[in-house]
């Protein structure tokens, strides 16, 4: 490419990567029945997109030290990849189920090997233009959040446009961080800084976030630690931070002991996602080696009776090391956590620098969520995580970096043909994809009033079912609009995505019709651990007990 078209990549560069980032926390047109899947759909496209800017930015600077194919990070990236690949060729879960999450670790490794070939001026590009987004995405949300507070008062938890508090706590506190960083690079006085925080504290205040209020005192403290300009202010700010740092270690485990033994107890979401916890634990002994497959939690879960369960419908573990463990056994998850831990150990320089300080920051942030949520499982985090993680890794192996080698090509030709080719199949397929689902999303809107609208309905759930990408949405749609008709070959792939009350209580059905009775009696029970639902009213109670002792087995169950 000629020279001169250099500053017109990065600029088209700098535009597509802060709409990437700041259009799926701010789009404000959903569909059900997948929880944000439009945010999710926009995100994988932006970032494509930006991935086949990339492999044309690439081609045009000064590259890395390092190729980036001998980076420690991409090969992470390329094992988790990898991982996932191997729990499906060996569970063998429909295609529907883990062809758009496999789809997406993809596109993030891809974006890793590529941000690890940017010299350090393109890698500054990206982080600004990555932090501007944020910051946008959490003004515009932040907007919401003043008319949803002044509708409804302080009793209701502000979610934005993202749906879930603890997601906006965390582009909050994503925003806190690139307020900083842009004032400095920008030059803005403190007090603009300061100013610039204000608001963004009150949104994280209305979000009601335990993990987001833990995520800011942790901020506080690396922030005091990197903080003090004479030696003696230093060592000050050091001293609150360690102590800051014992009491965030120390408060949590005390007060949870203080609250088990004495009379008030645990919160209830707290009580919640500890049973939650140790139900993983079960389903991880369970299958230790080789796990419950890609995208298996939900339906471990739900068909293995647990003496006591955790309520609700989950489809996660609402930890990502145990979540890990789970589907992908004890020795491929502690390959991937002692790959992450070595991985930090390794770029902890990275620190050193403004930028790297940003960087990990952010990092840092979506990984304590991790631990109590499952952010990285939505699109809009994962691929901007992904490329901090390459950013950081860079900013890191800059004062490692060789002069001789600074002219070394980082992607050759072929690979950055090979990238652009990928990009391009990724967004050609997110195109087909939308199609799909916009039939999946007719199906839950249009009404039923008519025996004929029924019958449209069905030929629409028919043509659904074909779906590469949704036909396992197809299968329910078709189950749910024959509940008493449907065989038990439908529920094949619906069991292998997530299983809740109707579901359930349809499969009941299907095996008391088709005569298999052990399996109807199994599911029953397993409907009976999970709270009170009017699903549950359809429960073939009657057909498995043959009139005996119905007075005693509840159509509502109530949970144990």
């Amino acid at each position: 490419m000629p020279r001169a078209a250099g500053p017109r990549v990065r600029s088209l560069l700098f535009l597509v990567v802060a709409l990437a980032v700041t259009l799926p926390f701010t789009w404000p047109w959903q569909r059900p029945p997948l929880a944000q899947y439009m945010s999710q759909w926009v995100a994988f496209c932006l970032w494509a997109l930006t991935l086949l800017v990339l492999t044309v930015a690439s081609g045009t600077v000064t590259a890395a030290s390092r190729s980036p194919s001998r980076s420690p990070l991409v090969r992470w990236f390329a094992m988790l990849a990898l991982t996932a690949g191997l729990a499906v060729v060996w569970h063998r879960p429909p295609a529907t189920v883990w062809l758009a999450p496999l789809a997406t670790l993809g596109l993030a490794t891809a974006l890793v090997a590529v941000v690890s070939a940017l010299d350090r001026a393109h890698r500054l590009l990206l982080l600004r233009a990555l932090l501007l987004g944020v910051l946008v995405a959490a003004a515009v949300n932040g907007a919401l959040v003043a008319v949803q507070v002044l509708r409804a008062g302080t009793d209701v938890r502000a979610a934005g446009w993202l749906a879930q508090p603890n997601h906006l706590a965390t582009l909050v506190l994503w925003a806190g961080v690139a307020a900083v960083y842009l004032g400095n690079a920008w030059r803005c006085s403190r007090m603009g800084v300061m100013a610039a925080l204000v608001p963004l504290i009150a949104v994280l205040v209305a979000t009601q976030s335990r993990t987001g209020l833990v995520a800011a005192c942790w901020l506080l403290a690396a922030r005091l630690w990197f903080s003090g300009c004479t030696f003696r202010h230093r060592i000050l700010a050091r001293s609150l931070a360690f102590g800051l740092a014992v009491a965030l270690t120390i408060a949590p485990l005390a007060t949870v002991a203080t609250l088990a033994a004495t009379d008030i107890g645990l919160p209830e979401s707290f009580s919640q996602r500890l049973t939650l916890w140790s139900n993983a634990a079960l389903l991880i002994a369970d299958a230790p080696g080789l796990g419950h497959g890609f995208g298996g939690f939900n339906r471990a879960w739900t068909l293995r009776p647990f003496a006591e369960r955790a309520p609700d419908v989950f489809d996660h573990a609402h930890n990502l090391p145990l979540q890990w463990a789970v589907e992908f056994g004890l020795p491929l998850s502690a390959l991937l956590l002692g790959g992450l831990a070595w991985l930090f150990w390794r770029h902890l320089a990275a620190v050193e620098s403004v930028e790297g300080r940003a960087a990990v920051g952010l990092l840092f942030i979506v990984l304590l969520h991790s631990l109590t949520e499952h952010p990285l499982w939505f699109s809009y985090f994962l691929l901007p995580t992904a490329v901090l993680a390459a950013l950081a890794a860079g900013f890191a192996e800059d004062g490692r970096a060789r002069p001789s080698a600074a002219g070394r090509a980082g992607l050759g030709r072929r690979s950055r043909w090979a990238l652009a080719v990928v990009a391009t199949m990724m967004l050609a397929g997110a195109v087909l994809a939308l199609r799909d689902y916009l039939a999946v999303a007719r199906l839950n809107e249009a009404p039923l009033v008519t025996e004929d609208d029924r019958a449209a309905r069905r030929a629409e759930a028919e043509r659904v079912r074909g779906s590469v990408f949704f036909g396992h949405l197809g299968d329910y749609a078709a189950i749910m609009l024959a509940p008493g008709e449907a065989p038990t070959s439908w529920f094949t792939r619906p069991l292998h995505h997530v299983i809740d009350e109707r579901l359930l209580a349809a499969y009941a059905q299907a095996l008391v019709r088709e005569g298999d009775l052990p399996r109807g009696r199994f599911i029953v029970e397993r409907a009976r651990e999970f709270p009170a639902h009017p699903a549950w009213q359809a429960l073939p109670t009657e057909a498995i007990l043959g009139g005996r002792g119905a007075a005693s087995y509840p159509a509502r169950p109530t949970p144990r």
